[in-house]
């Protein structure tokens, strides 16, 4: 005889609930997983630290990623801001979210030769180049500067707003998405999502609507909360199309380095828009913080070029006066050639933006990379600089070398020892050039404004031949030594480099 057992209905619905805790628990609100097997992905964070686990895409947006951790079985929500970065552009890449708000591109920095002789930069996208010249995008207008005006051409991390339009970068999103194999004539929500944020980011807001519309429409797509939230924002900025019109313009100001006329239209903007939606206010602290960044940039960059190039030519023009002595470029110097390169450098700067101070200049020159190193010769004049460590000769006059009239012995002629040169001696004979150098390296040597290196190129005075002493037989053989007429005992003539 067969006997059944059978469980209580009690006892069997708490076997089926222990069954199903070791499934998935319920842990702070969270779905906690169990580990599973399989090919897993690793995240690495800032930290150092490493998530092994599967990311989730549908649950992950720009600020936040989901990711099932396999250690733990637990879906966790991590900032992106805390991964490290090169796994944080993979999975955006991966993802197709890499054009979104913080992508960067390889533009170009032309460096033009105006007709003054002066360089500037144009930052943009290099289009074609060639014999007759170079094609440069920017802020969607093609610049074509002749061949024989370029100086060189360097690569350049760029924002794409500052080479294309807003209509340019949605298309050229269409074309990546093509290239990826990705019918763009039919498009799903997530392809229509991936466009409307390209569209949001670039300010083409209507193509923006178009695609959050699209995305938001679809009850099941996982990102519709954020679509239909981006959509409020994208329809009431198109209530203030004006007020985005005027953001573009202040955008492409900032982007040709007119300065002047971007801060004008800032405080435009500011006065027309008081009432302009949140949404639209905060773009223009965008834009703001942007012409800010520029400004101190474009700068600290033109201090750094120009400085330098500003005070040779004071230099020159002042070397060059008549019956200018060494006394009166050193008072000089302190005293006036540092506020006259600072006034020189605003003029310069003041053609970009007009409202431009000597202070702010100064600041700019005071926080500029040091990149480029300057030189500077002492010449024949090093021994002004730095002391020379070789002290006169001690020469004894012997007699006895000579006979009078009478054949009896005399002593010997009393012979003139030459002189090494004083200061004033020095810049009396030496060349303009010379002196424009000499000047250049004191200043940077002692105003302050400059990094001097330690290393300091030496080469030996070709007339004593590094010795510092020029050595010679008198008539009557004795050795006369005294310090070399051309580097007073300097040896050498020191070249400084500075930044």
């Amino acid at each position: 005889m067969t006997t059944t057992l059978r469980q209580s209905p009690t006892r069997s619905r708490a076997r089926r609930l222990l069954t199903l805790a070791a499934a998935t628990l319920v842990f702070g609100g969270g779905l906690l997983i169990l580990p599973r097997p399989g090919a897993a992905d690793v995240v690495r964070l800032r930290t150092g630290n490493a998530i092994k686990g599967e990311p989730v895409q549908e649950r992950s947006d720009e600020k936040v990623l989901v990711i099932e951790d396999f250690v733990t079985g637990a879906l966790r929500r991590i900032s992106w801001d805390v991964l490290a970065k090169v796994d944080r552009d993979r999975l955006w890449e991966k993802w197709g979210w890499a054009s979104n708000t913080d992508s960067i591109v390889k533009g170009h920095r032309v460096r033009q030769r105006l007709a003054d002789g002066s360089i500037d930069d144009v930052l943009g996208f290099v289009e074609e180049t060639g014999p007759g010249g170079t094609s440069i995008r920017v802020g969607g207008r093609v610049l074509r500067i002749p061949a024989d005006q370029i100086v060189e051409i360097l690569d350049e991390d760029m924002d794409p707003r500052d080479i294309w339009t807003p209509d340019e970068l949605v298309e050229r999103e269409k074309q990546k998405m093509a290239e990826e194999g990705i019918d763009v004539a039919s498009l799903g929500s997530r392809e229509h999502f991936r466009l409307a944020e390209v569209a949001f980011w670039a300010g083409a807001l209507e193509a923006a609507r178009d695609h959050y519309e699209a995305a938001a429409g679809d009850e099941g797509f996982l990102q519709g909360p954020i679509a239909r939230q981006r959509l409020t924002e994208v329809e009431a900025l198109l209530r203030d199309k004006a007020a985005l019109d005027q953001l573009r313009g202040i955008r492409q100001s900032i982007s040709l380095k007119n300065f002047g006329s971007a801060e004008e239209k800032i405080a435009a903007f500011e006065a027309d828009n008081q009432e302009a939606s949140e949404a639209v206010q905060k773009r223009f602290a965008d834009v703001k913080a942007g012409f800010s960044e520029k400004l101190t940039e474009w700068m600290r960059d033109t201090a750094r070029a120009w400085f330098v190039k500003e005070l040779k030519a004071l230099i020159k023009k002042k070397v060059r006066e008549k019956d200018v002595d060494l006394a009166d470029i050193s008072g000089w110097m302190k005293r006036d050639l540092p506020t006259a390169a600072f006034e020189a450098l605003r003029e310069r700067m003041a053609k970009n933006y007009p409202p431009v101070t000597v202070e702010q200049v100064e600041q700019a020159w005071n926080e500029r990379r040091k990149l480029t190193w300057w030189t500077a010769s002492f010449g024949a004049g090093t021994f002004i600089v730095f002391k020379p460590v070789i002290n006169p000769p001690k020469n004894q006059n012997r007699g006895g070398g000579n006979n009078n009239r009478n054949g009896r012995g005399g002593a010997a002629p009393k012979i003139e020892i030459p002189k090494p040169p004083t200061r004033d001696q020095w810049w009396a004979h030496a060349d303009s050039g010379e002196r424009e150098d000499w000047v250049l390296g004191k200043f940077a040597m002692d105003s302050g404004y400059f990094e001097v290196s330690e290393t300091q190129v030496k080469t030996v005075c070709p007339t004593c031949t590094g010795t510092g002493l020029i050595s010679r037989t008198n008539t009557n053989g004795t050795l006369l030594q005294y310090l070399c007429t051309r580097c007073g005992g300097a040896q050498n003539d020191v070249r400084i480099k500075f930044r």
